[in-house]
């Protein structure tokens, strides 16, 4: 009875271990699970986690590496990865210095006031488009007079 007791914890034992090994990583100022985490054990296995941060082992290892893009590279023993959930430390970005230099302080007015005139001249020729007839008037310039001219001179002998 005991031999057959013993055969059956060493069974369960062994199965266990066998057995497919979950791990959670997450963020450790969130606690947000973490997608594309990538683990690498030292069984040579190499597993990335999916949406729920959940990665699936399939040979037990002694420890593993644990990496994600802008996260700390973290290293955990069996003991770690006994509890399931691994948290990873958000890698901060620190610069040196910094030099906000600016081209001049003051403000041209003048400059300002013929930069909207032209764009008031473009977005006025843009409105009329291309004038097909302008074209040929130049080619062939008329004999009539204009409007105003006529105008002008009936005001003249008025």
């Amino acid at each position: 009875m005991k031999r057959l007791f013993l055969a059956l914890v060493l069974y369960i034992c062994t199965a266990s271990a066998r057995a497919q090994h979950h791990i959670v990583i997450a963020d450790m100022d969130t606690r947000l699970p973490l997608t594309g985490a990538i683990v690498s054990t030292d069984a040579g296995e190499r597993a990335v986690s999916n949406h729920k941060g959940v990665v699936t082992l399939e040979r037990a290892a002694r420890s593993a590496t644990v990496s994600a893009k802008n996260y700390m590279q973290r290293r955990v023993g069996i003991a770690d990865l006994a509890r399931d959930t691994v948290m990873l430390i958000p890698q901060e970005v620190v610069l040196d210095n910094v030099d906000v230099t600016a081209p001049k302080l003051g403000f041209d007015m003048q400059k300002a006031l013929r930069s909207v005139k032209e764009n008031a001249k473009l977005n006025e020729q843009a409105r009329k488009g291309f004038d097909m007839l302008g074209v040929f008037s130049l080619m062939f310039p008329s004999k009539k007079k204009s409007r105003a001219d006529k105008i002008k001179k009936i005001l003249e002998h008025y």
